[in-house]
């Protein structure tokens, strides 16, 4: 796949080709599929705009004939770049900018993950597994860290 040079700024994401310029804005990830809705510009002229599903092939091929039909010509690969372009920008989360967790730890506002304390993770753990022994934690990372990186297993070793 050719190098795109996809920009995020403002919750858009942009990605110049030549006089043809992709705006994908309001994206989301249903159950693992990036979808938003995508401008395309060509010199700075609005020429069609659709909600699209990135992930899928049968739905990219779906937008470039759509394209195909008004003129403009658009490589796939442009779309699986913004796709995954999408998919590893890291997402500001406005409930977690006042979070002391984040404040302590120095993790910026725009960071998606989530930290958590070992505890929290016990915690969890436990509620999963329905168990109430105080070592559940440590038996599953001693029985991880026995098997090595047996390929046996779906854990990573």
């Amino acid at each position: 796949m050719d190098a795109f040079d996809v920009t995020y700024m403002r919750n858009r994401w942009l990605l110049p080709l030549g006089e043809t310029t992709l705006e994908a804005d309001g994206a989301v990830r249903e159950a693992g599929n990036i979808r938003c809705i995508l401008s395309i510009l060509v010199k700075g002229k609005l020429v069609y705009r659709d909600r699209v599903t990135l992930t899928g092939g049968r739905a990219r091929r779906g937008f470039l004939q759509r394209l195909k039909a008004r003129g403009v010509m658009l490589d796939e690969n442009a779309l699986m770049a913004l796709d995954q372009a999408i998919r590893t920008t890291p997402v500001d989360r406005p409930e977690r900018r006042n979070d002391p967790v984040n404040a302590i730890s120095g993790v910026p506002p725009e960071f998606s993950g989530t930290i958590v304390t070992l505890a929290e993770v016990e915690a969890t753990v436990k509620t999963w597994l329905q168990l109430a022994d105080e070592d559940v934690l440590a038996v599953i990372f001693a029985q991880v860290i026995g098997h090595g990186s047996s390929s046996s297993h779906p854990l990573p070793g």
